[in-house]
């Protein structure tokens, strides 16, 4: 349910260029449903109340959507109900690969790009879904979750102009401030 919720939403505010592909959208939102599982169970690990199964690996945070290849792995999901054949789907071959940007996962960006304070709040997954991103060898997506910055909340700048204080991870704002970060991660 929260899956088709998640991909309901996306739908309802996608613009210009952002692909609308249900079969995209669906299996990022399935990727999103696993960091958060994983992730709360981090956070809840942290208190010793809980812990993640053994049964649920640890992916991440760059999602390879499966192949043609693990579906043939499991060939009673592939089978026909009524005919009993085999039934590939040619759309599954043109899902794009996605990176999460998410504390999880990089926990070094859990600050303010404008303060780099640490006082900020998670304020959950980008409303518009993925973007999509041209890679090094070929397309892909990324995703980023939010903050707010609790310290630039209500401030302003010299010319009376509000700071921005919720930052998505994959927002070109949020990474201006990051320049020399960014640089090390590139290798340049």
């Amino acid at each position: 349910i929260q899956v088709d919720n998640r991909v309901v939403a996306w739908l309802s505010v996608r613009q210009g260029h952002q692909s609308i592909r249900p079969e995209q959208l669906r299996w990022e939102a399935h990727v999103v449903e696993y960091v958060n599982y994983v992730s709360s169970s981090k956070s809840a690990l942290s208190t010793g109340q809980y812990k993640l199964p053994l049964t649920i690996p640890l992916w991440g945070p760059v999602f390879s959507p499966p192949t043609f290849a693990d579906t043939l792995r499991q060939p009673r999901s592939l089978l026909n109900k009524t005919s009993g054949r085999l039934e590939v789907k040619p759309n599954q071959a043109y899902l794009r690969p996605m990176t999460v940007i998410h504390p999880h996962y990089f926990p070094r960006y859990r600050r303010c790009p404008q303060n780099a304070s640490h006082r900020i709040i998670n304020d959950g997954w980008q409303a518009s879904g993925s973007r999509e991103v041209h890679g090094v060898s070929h397309e892909e997506t990324a995703i980023g979750y939010q903050v707010r910055c609790l310290d630039c909340k209500g401030k302003q700048d010299k010319n009376g102009k509000s700071f921005t204080y919720c930052f998505s991870l994959t927002n070109a704002e949020y990474w201006d401030e990051l320049k020399e970060d960014y640089r090390i991660l590139s290798g340049t």
